[in-house]
């Protein structure tokens, strides 16, 4: 068997002897040949997740059929006292495809199908509720309880460098009357505050007019958060529109600022999006498929706690996530089931051989981006996300940028695909939310595709901060 272990990359030291004699004596009773057994030893980064702390994992082919490889991955974080139990639970799973009793809550699918995303989607429809009932803000789940997105030195020095852009379109003569700048993903309002608060106070210091003209757009999919960000932005409010849209599929809404938009920018939002995964093992390549459930413990604690039957439990969720919390006769008793079922809430996985890896594309709707591009020059075993909802609200929110304009994203970018061996990047819980890291060289691939020229750079004005910094400009 062939045993990775990953955590060392995080400089952790544990004592996985007992673990590695538990998985010996398992494998040796169990018919799972061990050289075809691959075992990573992580050291998840996130709390809360989505993975028990052992979980195994079979390979099947495009038609389903079962194929002989076995991976078991093992969050040594987690392992508190004998793993033997937890080994032997794993290996009995997949060895028999027995479902030890968990409750499925969908079918298997590619993971931005999931209905995790149900979740996180609910989540920010009923953000002021939740809120409420757990009395702290979203941002007191975030490193430090701020956001990098809100940083007045970051701003300054940006808006510094759009005053130039402004400055020359001016000179040229060529500056549209009306100044558009459009927020994806707003949250609390904070940083459209700072960014407004930044760009008016440098207009005066050099005694422009250019924030009289601005136009300054706020979306999001969420009208509970856009009523809370209008509010924190109500000195500014006849600068400002707020518009709840599809932050994925842009242009359906804002196709009247093709090509106007002179400033674009987010944080924290193109991680809170849907993503797939593909997995190389062997040289082989498969696409990771997903399934949400609940263990058999969580299933008893749940239906205990809130007075249901098991097979009650499933359509509960659903009318949950549908109706949000009013579902319950008392609110807060929605929102507290909600959050013990969420933290309840696993992925079972399973990777699913691409049979043809030359065809398959990595963005969807994007010809010309192939994997096998991607992935040359990077040998051996790698799993990495594909990012799948950020690349697609990327590529239908170029067009809206003007041809001078600047587009910025501030988020959880990889800048080489090594980052994604060894190290867990998602997705993770963040409170009642998804997060996962984002691949940045697929973002360059699809740029270069469209004829841009992605740049990434380091957040330097908070120490050790995980932000990485996309922008973008046009190819010569």
């Amino acid at each position: 068997m062939l045993v990775q272990i990953n955590y060392l990359r995080n400089h952790k030291s544990v004592d996985v002897g007992p673990l590695l004699s538990a998985l010996c004596e398992e494998v040796s009773r169990r018919d799972i040949d061990p050289d075809r057994l691959l075992v990573n030893l992580d050291w998840l980064q996130y709390r809360k997740n989505f993975r028990p702390p052992v979980d195994a994992r079979r390979y099947v082919s495009q038609s389903g059929e079962r194929l002989p490889e076995v991976e078991l991955a093992v969050d040594v974080r987690r392992l508190k006292g004998g793993p033997g139990e937890l080994v032997a639970s794993a290996l009995a799973m997949v060895a028999t495809e027995e479902s030890d009793r968990r409750v499925y809550l969908e079918e298997s699918h590619p993971p931005s199908r999931s209905l995790i995303w149900s979740f996180n989607a609910a989540y920010w429809r009923n953000l002021s509720t939740w809120e409420s009932v757990f009395k702290r803000d979203f941002l007191a789940a975030l490193p430090g309880g701020v956001t990098d997105g809100a940083n007045p030195d970051f701003w300054r020095d940006r808006l510094t460098e759009f005053l130039g852009v402004l400055d020359d379109l001016k000179q040229r003569q060529i500056l549209p009357e009306e100044i558009f700048v459009l927020e994806l993903g707003v949250g609390s309002g904070n940083q459209s505050k700072v960014w407004l608060d930044t760009f008016k106070a440098l207009c005066a210091e050099r005694g422009c007019d250019y924030y009289s003209r601005v136009r300054y757009l706020m979306t999001d999919f969420s009208n509970d958060v856009l009523r809370t960000a209008r509010e924190t932005v109500a000195e500014h409010a006849d600068k400002v529109s707020t518009l709840n849209v599809d932050v994925v599929n842009l242009q359906e809404a804002l196709s009247f600022l093709r090509y106007k938009v002179l400033f674009i920018h987010s944080c924290n939002l193109y991680d809170n999006l849907p993503s797939d995964e593909i997995a190389r093992r062997n040289g082989s390549l498969y696409e990771v498929r997903a399934r949400a459930h609940l263990s058999a413990p969580a299933v008893e604690e749940l239906c205990t706690h809130y007075d249901l039957q098991p097979d009650e439990l499933r359509t509960t969720i659903e009318r949950l996530l549908r109706i949000g919390p009013e579902y319950f006769d008392d609110v807060e008793r929605g929102i507290n089931f909600w959050a013990d079922a969420w933290d309840a809430v696993h992925l079972e996985e399973v990777y699913v051989q691409i049979e043809n890896p030359s065809e398959y594309r990595i963005a969807g709707g994007m010809h010309g981006v192939w994997l096998q591009d991607l992935l040359q020059g990077v040998p051996g075993d790698l799993r990495m996300h594909l990012s799948t909802g950020a690349v697609t609200s990327f590529v239908n929110t170029l067009p809206l940028l003007h041809p001078n304009g600047i587009f910025q994203v501030q988020d959880l970018f990889t800048t080489e695909l090594e980052q994604f061996r060894g190290t867990f990047r998602g997705p993770g819980k963040m409170d009642g939310s998804v997060v996962n890291w984002l691949n940045g060289p697929l973002f360059q691939a699809v740029g270069a595709h469209l004829g841009y020229d992605v740049h990434l750079e380091p957040f330097r004005y908070r120490e050790k901060s995980n932000i990485v910094v996309l922008s973008t400009s046009p190819r010569a």
